[in-house]
């Protein structure tokens, strides 16, 4: 194939393809031949996930991905030539029914040519940075103590507590790290 065919089928192929995912995601399958295998990241971790082969597993992963019924924007596109068919990448962002933002992903994908058309072989989708986690916004500053039917309660004293038990006190300011977050989970009480 000549690079512009190349750039021309990639294009037209990325278009379909993102506009199935996010409006008909039962009808990604035909995309895909048995020998497929469609690998993704977990959502949150971005752990890898064992790959989906065969398209009972295939339509099984990207149904219940979490590209299937959200907003995908293309960023980049490159295309290139390769044996029996073209690489193609794709750089772009996803709005997921749960994210607070728009989330960052690279997806891969080597189409094969078949009967004068092209599938997917190898599709690899990676998220490049986990979910923003909100933070709650701080308690007023007048919110030094709590009053429930009557009774007068302290404010927390969980940072003074942790330190009395050896343990690092926790930031005054909450973070939206989830390293940050992790550690604190973990902290003793």
């Amino acid at each position: 194939a000549e690079a512009t065919d190349v750039h021309v089928v990639a294009s037209q192929f990325q278009a379909q393809y993102y506009d199935v995912m996010c409006n008909n995601p039962q009808q990604a399958r035909l995309f895909y031949y048995d020998e497929s295998v469609v690998s993704r990241c977990h959502p949150i971790s971005l752990a890898p996930i064992v790959p989906a082969m065969g398209l009972a597993s295939i339509h099984t992963a990207l149904t219940e991905s979490v590209l299937a019924h959200s907003r995908c924007t293309v960023h980049s596109l490159d295309a290139q030539a390769a044996p029996g068919g073209i690489l193609v990448m794709v750089t772009g962002s996803v709005m997921c029914k749960d994210d607070a933002a728009p989330r960052p992903f690279v997806q891969s994908f080597y189409l094969i040519e078949r009967k004068q058309s092209y599938y997917v072989r190898n599709d690899v989708h990676r998220f490049t940075e986990r979910p923003a986690i909100p933070v709650p916004p701080a308690p007023p500053a007048s919110a030094a103590a709590v009053s429930v039917a009557g009774t007068s309660t302290p404010p927390l004293q969980r940072p003074a507590l942790a330190a009395a038990n050896g343990a690092a006190p926790l930031p005054a300011t909450p973070s939206a790290d989830p390293a940050v977050l992790q550690a604190v989970a973990a902290s003793p009480v």
